[in-house]
């Protein structure tokens, strides 16, 4: 499944061939440093911005969202990597990275594994990515789609390592995420397609034993 590919970046702190070298438990400490790192830093800039306390909320859009909106937009995330991977396979081009295969073989805890890329990674990521870059964008319309282009690109940046092709996919998934966090005003909805498209990928390349 294409959704593999997005699964590798679960650190966005740590290369990802330093990644494939570390036991799993470090992945989740990048993770949750990587959380509160942007925390502190939303700590320190928030009462110069005149960002108050009872503004947390929209701050990072922390709203509860609609059930219906997190079973939409995932099942549109699915649908795409579904057509990603058909495109890839009509093309003979490798669905998923070899990087995925090295992460998931010389993980030391593939139980932790599962905790680094299936919940820290998606918190931490769309914290930054679909909370505290998109909250700079909020207004008009056209404002909120640069902002989620923007963050789609800085999202797909990350992943330079990849062929061009995984970028291009990479980003189109980063559009679909924000496009969820604006139209629900939740970050929890990027949040949950976020950890539900890592979680699939995992389990199509460790459940499934699916191989390079």
């Amino acid at each position: 499944m294409i959704g593999a590919a997005f699964m590798a970046q679960a650190v966005p702190t740590l290369p990802m061939a330093l990644l494939g070298l570390l036991p799993a438990w470090i992945s989740v400490a990048a993770c949750i440093s990587s959380l509160l790192s942007i925390a502190a830093a939303c700590a320190a800039v928030a009462p110069r911005a005149g960002v108050a306390a009872a503004d947390w909320i929209d701050y990072f859009a922390l709203r509860r969202p609609a059930w219906r909106s997190i079973l939409l937009w995932s099942l549109l995330l699915f649908a795409f990597n579904f057509l990603a991977g058909w495109i890839f396979e009509l093309f003979h081009l490798p669905v998923t990275p070899d990087a995925v295969f090295e992460i998931v073989n010389s993980a030391a805890s593939l139980p932790l594994l599962y905790i680094a890329v299936c919940i820290a990674a998606p918190i931490s990521e769309e914290v930054l990515f679909r909370g505290l870059l998109l909250f700079s964008f909020e207004g008009r319309r056209r404002r909120q789609a640069a902002g989620v282009v923007i963050s789609g690109a800085l999202f797909a940046s990350l992943h330079l390592q990849y062929e061009w092709y995984y970028l291009i996919v990479l980003f189109i998934v980063g559009l679909l995420l924000g496009a969820a966090r604006m139209q629900s005003r939740s970050i929890w909805t990027s949040v949950a397609m976020h950890a539900l498209n890592n979680a699939w990928a995992m389990f199509s390349v460790t459940g499934l034993g699916a191989g390079p």
